[in-house]
């Protein structure tokens, strides 16, 4: 600090003069940089602003590039080599052809069946008859004379005993069937059988014949 009651040199003038020039620029220097300064820091709120918030610059007139629109999916090429797909068939159509059922074979027999004639009088005939494939089950007869079918029947009566070898099939296989009298003289019986199979279908309506056998009267 300079002081007033010394005398001043012209050294100390000089130098009085280029603190008072210094201090004047300074003066003169402040406000165009305080201006600058806040011109700097709005920029550098601008900037920021501009970082947190896209819609500032576009009101501003920044011109910001607007987000790309999603590329649509290419359709997949058509493929010729793919066979169109058969059609289903119709089955209401009388003309289609059904699946064959393989669970349903066609009956078969195992075994025919046995009988024979024990009696024959005018009027009827007796014997008894079974099939071993429908065991107890009783079976038809049928009745020729002459060669002429005159008589049906069921053997199933109540045999004396059960047939030999046939144990199994028990004794209700006896018949006794009315037939047309016999007049006087010869006359050729036939019995005949039906094949049964296992669930009682007939798979032979002359699966074994009885006889012949022939019977005469004498008698009218």
């Amino acid at each position: 600090m300079i002081r007033h009651d010394s005398p001043i040199t012209p050294l100390g003038q000089l130098m009085q003069k280029s603190l008072f020039l210094l201090a004047l620029g300074l003066v003169a220097c402040a406000p165009a940089d305080n201006s600058a300064g806040v011109v700097r820091s709005g920029g550098d709120r601008d900037a920021s602003t501009t970082q947190d918030a896209p819609g500032d610059d576009e009101d501003a007139g920044g011109g910001s590039v607007p987000a790309p629109s999603p590329t649509p999916e290419p359709e997949p090429a058509p493929d010729w080599d793919e066979p169109e797909p058969e059609p289903e068939p119709d089955w209401d159509d009388p003309e289609a052809e059904p699946d064959p059922d393989w669970d349903d074979p066609e009956a078969t027999s195992d075994h025919p069946p046995i009988g024979k004639i024990t009696g024959i009088q005018r009027a009827r005939v007796k014997g008894y008859a079974f099939d071993p494939d429908i065991g107890a089950d009783p079976v038809s007869v049928y009745i020729y004379i002459n060669g002429e079918e005159v008589a049906e029947g069921l053997a199933s009566l109540r045999m004396k005993r059960r047939p030999r070898g046939h144990r199994s099939v028990g004794p209700f296989h006896k018949f006794s069937v009315s037939v047309p009298r016999m007049p006087k003289g010869k006359h050729t019986i036939e019995v005949v059988i039906p094949d049964y199979a296992s669930d009682g279908e007939v798979v032979d309506f002359e699966g074994a014949t009885l006889g012949p056998k022939t019977k005469r009267f004498k008698r009218r």
